[in-house]
């Protein structure tokens, strides 16, 4: 897992790396007419992201102490705020699109959607592999669960989930902030 976020970080920053460069050799990379993003919007986005990490470090604990149940809700926990968070993703794309913020309108347009779609992508994967953990936990029920096994199963997700959690950190600072 470690060297699997180590390239993905490289792809990450392939991406920031692009972006500041617009950003610094344009006066305005953003055109006068493209909508103001929300730091509200993004600022609950990132509470559900945070709150997904949380249920991801309780689903670690649970999973250590041999609790399949705390194990299951929190996980399932992790995937629905996941969900959610790429559900409210889809919502900003649909408001920015209407608002005339489309993909090929401009550098700034396909900077956005390149960054934040490979963020919400990685988000999603993040949930469909929790989800999966909890089934698994699930369907082994607590008589066959195995606590060193399904901790070390958490704690690489655990560590997928928090590098895409510090990713969109660095995403909301750089795009709805700066």
């Amino acid at each position: 897992m470690r060297f699997f976020l180590l390239s993905d970080g490289f792809s990450f920053a392939a991406l920031f790396v692009s972006y500041v460069a617009l950003r610094a050799g344009s006066s305005s990379l953003k055109p006068a007419e493209a909508p103001e993003l929300s730091a509200g919007i993004a600022g609950g986005l990132t509470l559900l992201l945070v709150g997904a990490s949380a249920a991801m470090v309780g689903a670690r604990r649970a999973a250590g102490s041999g609790k399949s149940r705390t194990t299951l809700a929190l996980l399932g926990g992790t995937a629905a705020l996941g969900g959610l968070f790429c559900a409210g993703q889809v919502l900003e794309y649909r408001s920015l699109a209407a608002a005339g913020l489309a993909i090929g309108d401009s550098l700034y347009a396909g900077t956005f959607y390149a960054l934040t779609g490979f963020h919400g992508l990685h988000v999603f994967a993040g949930a469909v592999a929790a989800t999966a953990v909890a089934a698994t936990v699930a369907r082994r029920g607590a008589a066959t669960f195995d606590s060193d096994r399904t901790s070390r199963t958490v704690a690489a997700l655990g560590l997928y989930w928090h590098f895409v959690d510090a990713v969109w950190i660095v995403l909301f600072t750089s795009l709805y902030l700066w």
